[in-house]
């Protein structure tokens, strides 16, 4: 790869095609302050917001969800080709995180609410990223205009930098993701 293409001193980012946002600090930033739609990065909220209510005792992963109509969406995701309609609070944080399935998106943030997501979201300082909708397939006019928002400064310092650590991933301070002791890692 040509160094030069990645130089933001050298390259026109607003070159790219749909809306490109870059926050690296003390690095580059191009349009990092803008609030913009986010997809799936607000499953995060959502999964980060689960493990603090299983880790303090306020929600229990091995409770029943059914599943209603209105949490079927098309785009990622098995469950809709399946025919068992009720999963646990902890399959449906499973299928959020590992496939990044929209229904069980769709029904994990019913159970847990969109206010408490983003009132979480906004203890951890994301106060800018918050869940507006659930995640449809088509978005009408009626429809909020997009499942998330947030910022792009709003995150690099929330999440530790993993390169100290030497481990290549990082863990937030809410204990996600999930180590071989949380509840819905054991099966």
């Amino acid at each position: 790869m040509n160094p030069d293409r990645m130089n933001p001193d050298r390259m026109n980012l607003d070159d790219f095609p749909g809306t490109l946002a870059v926050s690296v600090p003390g690095l580059a930033e191009h349009r990092s302050r803008e609030l913009l739609p986010v997809a799936s990065v607000g499953k995060l909220l959502l999964l980060v917001e689960t493990a603090r209510e299983v880790a303090a005792g306020t929600l229990d992963q091995a409770e029943p969800v059914d599943l209603l109509a209105e949490d079927h969406c098309a785009g990622s995701g098995l469950l809709t080709e399946l025919s068992v309609r009720r999963w646990t609070i902890g399959d449906l944080a499973l299928l959020t995180a590992a496939i990044s399935d929209n229904t069980a998106t769709n029904a994990l943030l019913r159970r847990i609410g969109l206010d408490r997501v983003n009132a979480g979201a906004a203890e951890l300082g994301l106060a800018d990223t918050r869940i507006l909708d659930q995640v449809r397939e088509p978005r009408r006019p009626e429809h909020a205009p997009t499942f998330a928002v947030g910022r792009r400064t709003t995150w690099p310092g929330w999440f530790p930098d993993s390169s100290r650590t030497g481990r290549g991933r990082a863990r937030c301070s809410t204990g996600w993701p999930p180590t071989p002791t949380a509840p819905w890692s054991r099966r």
